[in-house]
């Protein structure tokens, strides 16, 4: 496959700026070979690199409205879309990228999750195979980092919805579709850095760990409280996670059955 038909998308927005210099920094860090035109999707900001081409989507209306615009701009048929917001932290194999983009053009896939925010089927990973299959109706299939089809992406995407929307109503947009991976292992480690605008206070020493230049005067710091209740909320969500997503709806259906009247 060419490398013209392939592309990164660093999705992003105005507000989110600030991060622009650490991420391409630390991303350029590890990355340093990226065979790929690399974008960076936004507003009305642009950011200043020689190596990155900002498309800007206007003012900013909702989330979905604006990623619709940007992907409009892209003329690759398959982007990676990862966020600003996770620094990438180990040196990233550019083989290994190479051959997920392969792997979706090959498989015809709408979809591969490059780092699967839930359990991966094991039973769905062919013997000494990088990727397994989604099944059909599981919950989460699509996630917004990973790599695309873009028109795909395109067809599902609905305007007004926010990125939890999208990953989780879109799961069900999806349901009864094939073309759905994901990686049995992350394509690389990075650190999420920001949760509802705010800096997560226990991941700032990682970043100096990694000798990531962050400017903490541009954005607020999580307070003790709030990084309590991340906390206890991101111990819930694993725990609802390592659940068996089947029996998660079985049990789901069983109270909207009760709650509910059809």
């Amino acid at each position: 496959m060419k490398n013209t038909q392939c592309a990164i998308l660093i999705l992003s927005c105005d507000k989110y700026a600030d991060l622009w210099s650490p991420f391409f920094e630390a991303f350029f860090k590890n990355w340093l070979d990226c065979p790929y035109q690399i974008y960076l999707g936004s507003n009305l900001k642009k950011f200043s690199d020689k190596k990155v081409r900002t498309i800007l989507s206007g003012k900013d209306i909702d989330w979905s409205t604006s990623y619709l615009k940007i992907l409009s701009q892209i003329p690759e048929k398959y982007i990676l879309v990862w966020p600003e917001d996770a620094f990438i932290v180990t040196k990233v194999n550019t083989t290994l990228i190479n051959s997920c983009f392969t792997y979706l053009e090959q498989k015809k896939a709408k979809h591969i999750q490059a780092c699967p925010i839930v359990p991966a089927d094991t039973k769905n990973i062919p013997k000494n195979q990088y990727f397994g299959t989604y099944e059909k109706t599981r919950p989460y299939r699509i996630n917004v980092k990973g790599f695309w089809d873009k028109k795909y992406l395109q067809s599902i995407l609905i305007k007004g919805e926010s990125p939890w929307h999208f990953e989780v109503i879109g799961s069900y947009r999806t349901s009864y579709e094939d073309g759905f991976y994901f990686s049995s292992k992350p394509i690389f480690d990075y650190i999420h850095i920001v949760e509802k605008g705010k800096l997560i206070r226990s991941r700032l020493n990682l970043c100096k760990t990694n000798k990531i230049r962050l400017d903490i005067s541009k954005r607020r710091i999580q307070n003790y409280f709030e990084q309590i209740l991340s906390y206890i909320g991101m111990q819930l969500v694993y725990l609802i996670l390592n659940i068996n997503w089947k029996i998660r709806l079985s049990i789901m259906n069983f109270f909207r059955k009760i709650l509910f009247c059809y």
